[in-house]
Parts: C-alpha cells; sequence; structure tokens
C-alpha cells in the first residue's frame, strides 16, 4: 500500500506554517516560568490549528492504522511530531517555542487544578451555592461536606454581612475536615434587579385543627436570631424577645399582647426559666410582627424581635410592562394606573444605547422579552416570556440585553468592597461576565493593591463575546498563580440559540485543555434532583458527560444534599 503522501505533505506544511505564524504573533505572552510558556504556546498553537479540518487527513491516518489527529489541544506540536517522525520526517525547526507532552499536559492541568480547586480528589470537584435560606447552620454545611462537596460558593452580591461572617466562619472550621475551600464571588458591574420594597414581616403562629394549643419558647434577641419562615408548620414555635430579663417570670404566669390584627392574646409561662429560655403555651391562633409590644401585669415589659421583612412579590406574564425608572428619589416600586410594574434603579448608563425591539433576559431567561420605550427618564420593557403561567422578579437577579457590549470592563465599587472586607478569608474568588482581558487586569491591579494575589481566580463565562475571546481570556489567565474558568450555562442559554450551547460548552473546554487551566461547568446540573429528589436520565448522563470538566457546580433546592451526593457517586465511577 502505499504511503498516504497527501496526509503527510499536509500535517507537515501545517506544521512549519503554524510555529511561523505563532512566532510572528505580538500577541504571545512569554514567562519566565517554564510550565506557563508551555501553556501559552501550545494554546497559540491550538488558535492557529483549531478552524482547520481536518477530517480527510484523519481518514488518511486511519487507513494506515495510525491515530488520528483527534483530541491533541493538549500537546499539538508534539503529536505533530510523532506523526511526521512516522513518515520520515526530521524535526529541525529551529525555534523557540516549547512543546509539552501528554505527559507534561496533565501533569500541568492536574497541578493547577489542586492549586485552585483542592485536591487531591477522587473523583471531580464539586461546588454548591450556598443558599440563606437553607444553610443556616455549620451542621447544614458538614451534612453537604459529607455528602461530597469541596467547594463552597458565597454570592457576595446577594447575602447580608451577618450571613456571609457566619459562612466564612464556618467554611474555616470545616475546611481541615473536609478540605473544603470557599469561593466569593463578585457580582462585577452588571445591571440587576434592585432591592425592592419590602413587606412588613408578619409570623403565623396557628393552633391546628383539632388540637387546643401550640408551645413554644420565648429566648433572648441576639445579632443572628432570625424566624426563617413567615409560617409555623411544626408542632412548636420560638419568639425572640428583647428588653425583657425571662429569668424574673414563674411557672403560671401570663404575658399579654394585641397581635397584628389587633386580637388580644396571652402567652401561658408553663415552667419556671430553664437558662435563658421560657416555655409558654398560646391557645389561639396570633399573627406577630416586628415591635409587639408584650405587657405583664399591665406594664410594658419589652418587645418581639427577629421577624425578617420580605420583598414585595412582582411575577409577571406574557403582555404585562415593566417600567424600570432611574430617578432613585421616585416613588417606592408600584403599579401605574394603565397596569405597568414599576421599580427603580440608580444604573441608568446600562440603559442609554438601548433601542426599540431589541431583547433582554431577566434571571437566566427565565423572563424574557424587547425594549418597548427607552427615553432618559425610564425604559419600558415588554414581558413575552412565560406564556400562560406568571414568574417571580426577584431581587438581583441579573437583567441583560443581549445586544449591547458590556460597558464598563473594571471592577464595580461593589466588588473592590467585597474583596477589602472577605478577601483574606476566601480560598477563590469568581468573577462575573468576564468577556475580556482587561478585566482580568483590573482584577489583577486590586489583588495587588489589597495583598491578595495569593487567591486563586475564576472567570465566569456567561456569553457569546466570552466564547469568542476565551482564548484570550486563557492567555491572561496564565499569569495569576491559580486561574481556571466557570462555564455559566444558564446565563449563556438565555442569550443563544439552544442548539448552539454544546457547541460553545465544547469550544470553552477545548481552550482550557489547550491552556492546561482547569474548567467549572455550572447550571442545569441534576437541576430537577436539587428541586425534587427526582432525578431525570438526561441530568445523569449530563453529569456523566461533565467528567471532561475539572468539576461541577449543582443548581440549588430542597434536595440540594441529595444532588451532591447523587453527582459524587456518578463522577466517581
Amino acid at each position: 500500500m502505499q504511503e498516504p503522501i497527501t496526509a503527510r505533505k499536509q500535517l507537515l506544511s501545517l506544521y512549519k506554517e503554524t510555529i511561523k505564524n505563532v512566532e510572528k504573533d505580538s500577541s504571545r505572552p512569554t514567562f519566565k516560568d517554564q510550565g506557563r510558556q508551555m501553556s501559552a504556546d501550545n494554546l497559540a498553537v491550538y488558535e492557529q490549528i483549531k478552524s482547520i479540518p481536518f477530517q480527510k487527513i484523519n481518514e488518511e491516518l486511519e487507513e494506515r492504522g495510525l491515530t488520528p489527529f483527534i483530541n491533541k489541544e493538549s500537546h499539538l506540536l508534539s503529536a505533530f511530531e510523532r506523526l511526521l517522525q512516522h513518515f520520515g520526517e526530521v524535526k529541525d525547526e529551529g525555534d523557540s517555542l516549547k512543546r509539552p507532552t501528554k505527559r507534561n499536559s496533565q501533569a500541568l492541568l492536574d497541578w493547577r487544578s489542586k492549586l485552585l480547586l483542592g485536591g487531591p480528589r477522587q473523583g471531580a470537584n464539586i461546588m454548591v451555592t450556598l443558599d440563606s435560606s437553607r444553610h443556616r447552620s455549620i451542621d447544614e454545611l458538614e451534612n453537604l461536606c459529607q455528602q461530597g462537596m469541596t467547594l463552597a460558593r458565597i454570592n457576595g452580591g446577594r447575602d447580608e454581612e451577618n450571613i456571609l461572617a457566619d459562612w466564612f466562619s464556618w467554611g474555616s472550621q470545616l475546611s481541615d475536615s473536609y478540605s473544603l475551600r470557599i469561593g466569593l464571588d463578585l457580582p462585577g458591574d452588571t445591571l440587576r434587579i434592585p432591592s425592592l420594597q419590602k413587606k412588613k414581616g408578619i409570623l403565623k403562629v396557628p393552633v391546628r385543627y383539632n388540637e387546643y394549643f401550640i408551645d413554644g419558647t420565648l429566648t433572648p434577641v441576639t445579632t443572628q436570631s432570625i424566624v426563617e419562615k413567615q409560617t409555623v408548620d411544626q408542632s412548636t414555635f420560638t419568639l425572640y424577645v428583647k428588653d425583657i430579663s425571662l429569668s424574673s417570670f414563674k411557672k403560671g404566669d401570663k404575658l399579654k399582647f394585641h397581635d397584628y390584627r389587633g386580637r388580644k392574646r396571652k402567652l401561658h409561662v408553663l415552667t419556671d426559666p430553664v437558662g435563658d429560655n421560657l416555655q409558654v403555651r398560646l391557645y389561639r391562633n396570633a399573627y406577630i410582627e416586628n415591635q409587639t409590644t408584650l405587657y405583664y401585669k399591665k406594664k410594658m415589659i419589652g418587645t418581639i424581635s427577629g421577624i425578617p421583612s420580605s420583598p414585595v412579590t412582582l411575577s409577571v406574564t406574557d403582555g404585562d410592562k415593566l417600567r424600570i425608572r432611574f430617578d432613585s428619589s421616585a416613588p417606592e416600586d408600584h403599579m401605574e394606573e394603565d397596569g405597568a410594574f414599576v421599580i427603580n434603579s440608580p444604573a441608568a448608563k446600562f440603559f442609554e444605547n438601548l433601542q426599540a425591539e431589541e431583547p433582554f433576559l431577566i434571571d437566566d431567561g427565565k423572563i424574557s422579552g424587547v425594549v418597548q420605550i427607552s427615553t432618559p427618564e425610564y425604559v419600558e420593557l415588554l414581558v413575552q416570556h412565560p406564556k400562560d403561567q406568571r414568574s417571580p422578579i426577584e431581587e438581583q437577579r441579573s437583567i441583560v440585553f443581549p445586544e449591547q457590549k458590556n460597558l464598563s470592563p473594571s471592577l464595580s465599587n461593589p466588588d473592590r468592597e467585597l474583596l477589602e472586607k472577605w478577601g483574606k478569608q476566601s480560598d477563590f474568588i469568581l468573577l462575573s461576565f468576564v468577556e475580556n482581558a482587561e478585566q482580568l487586569q483590573e482584577l489583577k491591579k486590586e489583588l495587588e493593591r489589597l495583598n491578595l494575589t495569593h487567591l486563586g481566580v475564576m472567570a465566569k463565562i456567561e456569553s457569546e463575546r466570552a466564547v469568542e475571546n476565551i482564548d484570550t481570556i486563557l492567555k491572561e489567565g496564565l499569569s495569576f498563580q491559580k486561574f481556571g474558568v466557570m462555564l455559566g450555562r444558564g446565563d449563556l442559554l438565555a442569550m443563544v440559540a439552544s442548539d448552539e450551547l454544546p457547541h460553545m460548552q465544547r469550544t470553552v473546554l477545548k481552550s482550557a485543555k489547550a491552556a492546561h487551566l482547569p474548567v467549572i461547568i455550572a447550571t442545569g446540573l441534576l437541576q430537577r434532583t436539587a428541586k425534587t429528589g427526582q432525578a431525570h436520565q438526561a441530568e445523569l448522563i449530563d453529569v456523566e458527560a461533565a467528567k471532561e470538566a475539572e468539576g461541577v457546580m449543582l443548581n440549588k433546592g430542597n434536595y440540594t444534599s441529595k444532588a451532591v451526593s447523587l453527582a459524587k457517586a456518578i463522577l466517581e465511577k
């Protein structure tokens, strides 16, 4: 059989032309560290050849019983040279490019994954976003660690400071036993639903049907006391009180109050005080709010505290209008006479170039539609999705206009404040909506200013523009001590057609493989499991496919612990 001359000539020509182009590339970074230079050169080679079709070459190679030129992203020049040596071609280019072997490239990726994500791991790393409505104690975090969580993501832009302080403290306590790493997510200078008007917190304490009373506990309020649910659904209740010395009461005493509806109610003391707590009994339903006054023998003795306010609920459907005003002194969120929902935002710069009929997306596309009116005072959005049902608008959810460019490549002021306050307690940070190298350069300057260059950095790839610029982002990432990327599939899917998402995921994974940098795949993994406790077959296959990455991030839900355990079982097989 004749030697495949076509394949040999094409490979040799491509090999020489690629080296020539890479050496002429003025944007090719240079590093003193040999490992980083290997990765930078290999990524530059991949940039040159990734769009070249190898189908015919691979067919000829397979006919000769040779390994086709597939999945060689991590060690391209070495792979070229092995094939050329088979054809009798001697490598003598005299170039300056570093050539990682397959073993070199795997060692570099393993080392960088360990630096950023921790390890060694038997399977992939599993990240969970901590949720203030569910993860309220160190025991709950420890349970997630026991199920397989290795990375905890703290969303710095959404949760209150006392909650963040708890999470960082608990994470530090668990880090040695479980090798847990804590990541601080910087929300970036992106447009988000502002804090909505709050409605008064009301706690319903019900006496159940066929029962005559409900028992509860009075306890002194602390800075961390909070009633987690607005309805008591267990057989007991807890009320936090302030300005009261509970030790002065005894069995048989009665504490009186008027509830939110003005109804007279009594708390009957069941026992003498136990420590700081007082056991009480309520014989009739009560709706209790903050600052409810307690009386004993007709004297005011203190108030009930710790019941949180909650945002006013706005929910929209197809045909609704959402009007965003830019005047911070305007009236609070409300509905106007024409039926439009109104919220106020100080972020007018995000709306300056909007045109009618441009699309918008809220909360990863859960709500979408088009711009209807754009004026200097307000923007009016017409909701087109969802249809036949209503979807809530939640504060701090992102608003994206896909046709608009990133308006601010630098860190936002809230990002800088979060870094300064919580950076020293973090293991790594996640930077949202990274689309270019300039954003990473700005972050690097801030880390140097704060003496936090030891922190790992994870660039979140969440837009079509970010995927287009992935090679540039990865080049800049190689200059950090610890660096990786997170593929935010939810935001991507909201901006591109569904059939484009798999291609974009492959694009990011292949480029990161060429740069020997770790990837976390986020959004949608075991989503149904986390929310309902029931796994869908497609979800299981999705997790299996995610083994190509170095880690996964799971969705939040009531069954997150079960989802973590299931992901661990799949990833370790």
